[in-house]
């Protein structure tokens, strides 16, 4: 298990370790039962969430966040015109 968390099931094992009920970790996290219980069963976690932070912060983790790939406005100009060329669609000609 490692610092962060992706699954509800690593959210489930972390309360187990500490030896906490959903209803204990719902009390420090000021959620209700039914949330942690809910999350707890989540295949994914959604890593903006606010009860899903708020469960990580009270187990001392927090929720794994993928890499997004830089937005265009933070390349350079030539590779921003680079690219621009290489998705441009080809002129419809008509006869």
């Amino acid at each position: 298990m490692g610092t962060q968390f992706r699954t509800g099931q690593d959210l489930k094992e972390a309360r187990l370790a500490q030896r906490l009920s959903q209803r204990e970790l719902a009390r420090r996290c000021k959620l209700s039962h039914k949330a942690v219980q809910y999350w707890e069963a989540q295949v994914a976690l959604d890593p903006y969430g606010y009860a899903p932070q708020r469960l990580a912060v009270a187990l001392g983790r927090r929720i794994f966040r993928p890499i997004r790939a830089r937005p265009s406005w933070g390349l350079s100009p030539e590779v921003r015109n680079r690219n621009e060329k290489k998705h441009q669609r080809p002129a419809l000609r008509h006869e």
